[in-house]
């Protein structure tokens, strides 16, 4: 895991903040980046429909970034993914067409690293 997204996560599951409020851009494009790293991941193992599920999260937990159906505890943030709006627009459509297309996933990403960031900076 990169420098920043490190001490990103680290500074809210740790007693002493040593950067600075607000994340900055370099930490919300690694959150972004590793969230469409585990997005793309879960697609190919799982296919297109696996992202529709309605307990599927994101979530920032110590020091990395997990997608889990279950919710931990210890997350310090998390993001459903039907919350999305990339997500929420594939629900429209009829019951036997629901799937996510792969080219989503980067739009689906940005949404939850802003969401999960604006939580975050919310926490301080």
């Amino acid at each position: 895991m990169e420098f920043a997204l490190f001490n990103l996560l680290w500074k809210k599951s740790s007693p002493v903040t040593t950067i600075t409020t607000s994340l900055c851009m370099d930490a919300k494009q690694e959150l972004e980046a590793e969230i469409e790293r585990l997005l793309i991941a879960h697609y190919e193992k799982n296919g297109a429909t696996s992202l529709l599920d309605p307990s599927l999260r994101i979530m920032a937990i110590g020091e990395r970034i997990e997608l889990s159906t279950s919710p931990i505890e210890a997350a310090i943030s998390e993001v459903m993914l039907r919350e999305l709006p990339s997500v929420m627009a594939f629900l429209v459509v009829r019951e036997e067409h629901l799937a996510v297309p792969r080219d989503v996933l980067a739009n689906i990403a940005t949404e939850a690293a802003r969401l999960i960031a604006k939580r975050i900076d919310a926490l301080n």
